[in-house]
């Protein structure tokens, strides 16, 4: 879709880094908690070969205070592996509805 996020950011970093090429691969999953991406983003990691990984996660885990916890270890540990796979990373989440 020409107005999703992914879309909008790539034309951003294009209009930014002229000299480059920025691709934005998109591996979200709507609706998906941070649990549910860690495997994936390993694969990601190997099959991608970021320079950059923009990890935008931890909205859909607020439900209880249980999934909060599970979510920031394992947002913890998703960074941990882009940073050892020597990815620059971003961490950024929504902000809930008040």
């Amino acid at each position: 879709p020409t107005a999703s996020y992914p879309t909008l950011l790539e034309r951003m970093l294009a209009s930014r880094y002229v000299a480059q090429q920025p691709q934005v691969v998109n591996e979200g999953r709507p609706g998906e908690s941070a649990g549910d991406a860690e495997p994936r983003l390993l694969r990601a990691l190997e099959v991608d070969r970021p320079d950059a990984v923009l990890l935008l996660m931890g909205y859909n885990d607020l439900s209880s205070s249980a999934r909060r916890i599970r979510a920031v270890a394992t947002m913890e540990r998703m960074a941990k592996d882009v940073r050892g796979y020597g990815a620059r990373l971003f961490l950024a989440t929504l902000t809930p509805p008040v």
